[in-house]
């Protein structure tokens, strides 16, 4: 007897009677509606964005797979991985990288990054590895210090991973958006052990559609899609289409413009901030300003708290990102450039009036 939907090979066929989902629609769907904006999608995503996908990566469609979100295609190759596991995760880290681990039983294993050059060495790596370590998180851009890294570097971190039997799981959410260098990534069809994670959220403005990706080995590939299906299913079949039209009709320009005028609010920011005598290191890529510290406010907690109760700006705690002193904030500069002068300068005032 066959397993029912997940039995279905990975590729569209049509026509296909369902019988094995619970889709309750009865009559309840216009006829006019379109043909897959009410329905499930299928396990692995629809043939049209995947073929788009692959070709943005120089992959056949057979190594992409369409999740909800990026956090779940990290959540769906983690929970993929063989038990008893340890994983390899960066420090400062985006919090669902431990987050989605303690879920999952398995261990971090912290390794250090920095905002400047990358100082990361295989000899750091290999004095943390366990017997069940099964995998390393990279995340160039970084979450939260916007720090990237060279070719040189993640060569030598695929034949670390290669020679440990581990899977690199690559972070690149906002390889688009890199300012002062080149973003240097794992050829995505060179590293048969690489997983690369990408969102919609970023790069195409459209993050409450929930929308990422995966791009490995068709073996990987499969298995992420089959845990994805147990963890959340499909992705929104409407953002799909969507994320499709989007490729197809090639934003490159308009990834572009993103790109400057993120860049343009970053400059703004920090001179600002700089002016105000509070000193802040120029990411070279993402999103975000990391903000480092002299005060007696405690701790990162209470000063984002602070900044939210005095100011009515909302920013996050170096804590939440594994960095417990010196007191960071992270600052986002990815809003309208009128709303983040207006953040920035009610933000300033809080922390000068708390070095003070």
């Amino acid at each position: 007897m066959r397993a029912g939907y997940l039995s279905r090979p990975f590729a569209e066929v049509e026509p296909i009677i369902d019988l094995g989902l619970g889709e309750v629609r009865l009559g309840l769907e216009p006829r006019e509606a379109p043909a897959h904006g009410t329905r499930y999608a299928p396990p692995e995503g629809f043939t049209a964005l995947r073929t788009a996908i692959g070709a943005r990566h120089g992959v056949p469609l057979e190594h992409v797979t369409i999740t909800t979100g990026a956090s779940m295609a990290l959540s769906a190759t983690l929970a993929s991985l063989q038990r008893p596991a340890s994983v390899l995760v960066p420090r400062p880290y985006f919090p669902a990288y431990p987050a989605v681990l303690d879920i999952l039983g398995m261990t971090p294993l912290f390794y250090p990054v920095s905002s400047g050059a990358t100082s990361l060495t295989v000899a750091d790596l290999t004095a943390l590895l366990r017997a069940d370590t099964r995998a390393i998180v990279i995340n160039f851009p970084g979450n939260p210090l916007g720090n990237v890294t060279d070719a040189g570097t993640l060569a030598a971190i695929a034949e670390f991973a290669a020679g440990h039997d581990l899977i690199v799981i690559s972070d690149e959410v906002y390889a688009d958006f890199v300012y002062d260098a080149e973003a240097a990534v794992i050829p995505a069809n060179r590293q048969a052990r690489t997983v690369h994670i990408r969102s919609f959220s970023k790069v195409f403005g459209m993050p409450g559609d929930r929308l990422g990706y995966a791009v490995s080995s068709p073996e990987l590939t499969e298995r992420i899609t089959r845990m994805h299906w147990q963890l959340a299913m499909c992705a929104p079949a409407p953002a799909q289409v969507r994320a499709a039209q989007l490729l197809l009709a090639d934003l490159k320009g308009s990834s572009a413009q993103r790109r400057a005028t993120l860049m343009r609010n970053r400059d703004k920011a920090v001179a600002f901030l700089s002016e105000a005598g509070i000193q802040v290191a120029l990411p070279q890529a993402g999103v975000f300003l990391w903000l480092q510290l002299e005060t007696s406010a405690g701790d990162s907690r209470a000063l984002a708290q602070r900044c939210l109760r005095d100011a009515g700006v909302v920013v996050a705690a170096g804590a939440d990102f594994g960095v417990g002193a010196p007191v960071c904030l992270r600052v986002s500069f990815a809003v309208e450039p009128d709303d983040l002068m207006e953040g920035v300068r009610r933000l300033a005032g809080v922390l000068c009036a708390t070095a003070a």
